[in-house]
């Protein structure tokens, strides 16, 4: 159904013309207004470009949405290296995730032990106190050392400790 006060000519520059986000109509008078308070609207030239406007925040082309989306991007790849290292090297690294430790307590009853023990260790008597890598758990590291300070006699003396690989054994040196 037509109306019939319209001529049927729709370029006419009297009726209204949809524009994009908004209607955008021309007065009589052929300026342009826009249904957008502050936005500036042109009107159409004679080889029929759609209308243009400014809009607040379009000058700077959306560089910093691209910004965003590049440095995101970039979280997401470095998390995901991050993770994929991380599981590498648990899988592939003994002990990575869990660190063996000696009980403490245990390997200075070993040390008194291999100090006074007649037939396999020094046979030394009067051993009356062992404190082993000051009270902490050492690592069963494969080669690592530790000291214990032992009293032989009411003297204070050192022992080295060494454990030779992750199993749990250690051997205990001679005081010093």
């Amino acid at each position: 159904m037509t109306d019939p006060t319209s001529s049927g000519d729709r370029g006419s520059r009297s009726e209204p013309h949809p524009g994009p986000g908004g209607v955008e109509s021309t007065e009589p008078s052929g300026a342009a207004t826009s249904s957008y308070p502050g936005i500036a609207a042109t009107p159409q030239s004679d080889g029929g470009e759609p209308p243009t406007g400014t809009f607040p925040g379009a000058a700077d082309g959306g560089a910093k949405t691209q910004r965003r989306a590049r440095y995101r991007k970039f979280l997401l790849i470095a998390a995901a290296a991050t993770t994929i290292v991380t599981v590498i090297l648990g899988w592939i690294t003994p002990g990575f995730w869990r660190t063996r430790v000696l009980d403490v307590e245990v390997v200075e009853d070993g040390v008194t032990y291999v100090l006074t023990d007649p037939a396999n260790g020094y046979a030394i008597t009067n051993v009356t106190a062992v404190v082993c890598n000051n009270g902490t758990n050492p690592p069963a590291i494969a080669d690592a050392t530790f000291t214990c300070e032992v009293i032989i006699d009411g003297t204070e003396r050192r022992v080295e400790v060494t454990t030779p690989d992750t199993s749990g054994v250690f051997w205990v040196g001679p005081p010093r």
